[in-house]
């Protein structure tokens, strides 16, 4: 093992047995708590050391600077299944269906919302809408697929993995399903859409 991964993971189990959570270290040193519970197994976390360091030299808080390019610019932080200190769950994707299901298995009976982005969208007045994007998670009776239910992840990964008659899309096609979902959610205002461009969700 890394020996950097080594410490941080040494560091982590230290913290943990002086009664500091993964999550309120992953808060102190500007972490989610999936980072940090990765680094305590030992599979990242080399770059923690220092402020792990100082959180157990009784620091409060010690951030840890996020990766610069090589432009000199700071990178963007990668997408996928990201959780909070609440264990709230995040994600934003452009095109992984499986990211989007490995974050409903997640998130279990937590209530989720999303938002589709899209190249064009045409609404009810006949306008064209480019580089737009609409809103999905709304209790809307059947036309959703439930009857005045709260959308919660197990139901959503229920109804994109057991497609219904009219339904467009495949078992696990996650993006699209959720699309088409949303879209029956906004029928009073759009009529149509194109060019799926990105999709956030997010628990509540």
């Amino acid at each position: 093992m890394n020996p950097q991964i080594a410490a941080a993971q040494g560091l982590i189990a230290s913290l943990k047995s002086g009664g500091m959570s993964y999550a309120e270290i992953g808060r102190r040193v500007g972490r989610d708590v999936s980072y940090i519970s990765q680094a305590a197994k030992g599979k990242k976390g080399g770059n923690l050391v220092g402020a792990l360091q100082q959180l157990s030299q009784g620091a409060k808080a010690a951030p840890v600077s996020r990766r610069v390019s090589k432009s000199g610019s700071q990178a963007r932080v990668r997408r996928g299944v990201q959780t909070d200190s609440a264990g709230n769950i995040s994600v934003k994707t452009r095109t992984g269906d499986k990211t989007l299901v490995k974050a409903l298995k997640k998130g279990g009976q937590k209530p989720v919302k999303w938002k589709i982005k899209v190249k064009k969208a045409k609404t009810t007045s006949d306008r064209t809408v480019k580089d737009t994007g609409f809103n999905g998670g709304s209790p809307q009776g059947s036309r959703a697929g439930f009857h005045r239910n709260t959308w919660t992840c197990d139901k959503l990964l229920d109804r994109i993995q057991k497609p219904q008659p009219g339904d467009t899309w495949q078992p696990g096609e996650a993006r699209k399903a959720m699309a088409e979902i949303a879209a029956r959610e906004n029928s009073n205002s759009l009529t149509s859409y194109a060019g799926i461009q990105e999709v956030q969700m997010y628990t509540v």
